[in-house]
């Protein structure tokens, strides 16, 4: 499996239910994802979209390269079953078409290399 590593820096956040919000802008070949609960909203996003507060900066995003076909049992455990040997911290974030987890940038060099070690691919970010 293969894991590609978008370019750019990534910061996830937070504001109290209720709150105004859009989403952030992001460029080509860049994501961004909004949860909405009642309890919170939680959003992931390129980090010069990001507030001043209730944020935390300095994430890689890596992507579960191609679609992923809804039978499939076991990509975020097995991923982050390596990431957790390694002591990587993830932040998970599914789609239809696949899977995203963001990673600590101080950690990626650690994160790859167990996850080579792992029997993964992972491609840098362009």
């Amino acid at each position: 499996m293969q894991l590609d590593v978008l370019p750019g820096a990534y910061a996830i956040w937070h504001l109290r239910p209720g709150s105004d919000w859009r989403a952030p802008t992001t460029r080509v070949g860049e994501i961004a994802a909004v949860a909405v609960t009642d309890d919170e909203i939680s959003i992931l996003g390129p980090e010069r979209a990001a507030p001043d507060n209730d944020v935390e900066v300095g994430f890689r995003v890596l992507r579960v390269h191609g679609s992923l076909d809804f039978g499939l049992v076991g990509v975020i455990a097995d991923i982050t079953g390596v990431l957790a040997a390694a002591r990587v911290s993830v932040f998970v974030l599914s789609t239809y078409n696949t899977d995203y987890l963001a990673i600590r940038d101080r950690d990626l060099a650690s994160a790859t290399t167990a996850l080579v070690a792992g029997g993964f691919e992972v491609e840098s970010g362009r």
